[in-house]
Parts: C-alpha cells; sequence; structure tokens
C-alpha cells in the first residue's frame, strides 16, 4: 500500500522554501471544499450590527475569490521557477549518477 500523504508535514516543508505558503495553501482550502466559506461566504452578505443575511448572487462582487486565485497562481508560479532554476544545480550530479549506472549497474535486491 501507498504511504498516506502527510499535508503537515508537506506544509511544513514548503514553508520552508516559500514563505506564506501555508497560509495561502488554508486560505484556497476554504474555497475549494464544499464549507462555509466555498459555498455560503459567496453568495451572503451578513450585516453584524442588525444580524441580518443578505442571500443572492455577486453578493461579494468576486474580488476577493479573483485575489485569492491570482494569490495561489502566484505562489504556484514561484515555486515553479524556484524549482525550475535549481535544475541546472543538480543536472551535472544526476548525469554522474546515470553514467556510473549504465557502465556499472548494480543488480536489484
Amino acid at each position: 500500500m501507498p504511504r498516506p500523504v502527510k499535508v503537515g508535514k508537506m506544509l511544513e516543508q514548503a514553508e520552508k522554501d516559500i514563505e506564506g505558503f501555508s497560509h495561502q495553501y488554508g486560505v484556497l482550502s476554504e474555497y475549494a471544499h464544499p464549507n462555509w466559506a466555498g459555498t455560503v461566504l459567496l453568495y451572503s452578505d451578513t450585516d453584524k450590527q442588525t444580524a441580518i443575511t443578505d442571500f443572492g448572487q455577486y453578493m461579494r462582487n468576486a474580488v476577493p475569490t479573483k485575489v485569492i486565485g491570482a494569490g495561489n497562481l502566484s505562489a504556484a508560479l514561484r515555486m515553479f521557477q524556484s524549482r525550475y532554476n535549481r535544475i541546472s544545480d543538480l543536472l551535472p550530479s544526476f548525469i554522474g549518477l546515470c553514467e556510473a549506472n549504465v557502465t556499472n549497474p548494480q543488480k536489484p535486491d
């Protein structure tokens, strides 16, 4: 069986490379899962003083949703750029491992 993914550990590691990643992951999760922020928040506006909630389309003008999407896209592009730029540093070692195993292949255990 495959090992379970430990999201908390993954977020800790990502946070080391990209500050704020965990926060953005949490915000995006609120929109991606069928909970309050992903459903009711988008279609309601509550007046906290009167405790009255109005429901309907475009109650929040979709600006926060676009900002959250753009923020997460920016984080994803930053991750890609970071890893892409690191490939050139790793290639010499990778090539060396490939060449060593082609000329002297090890038998599987």
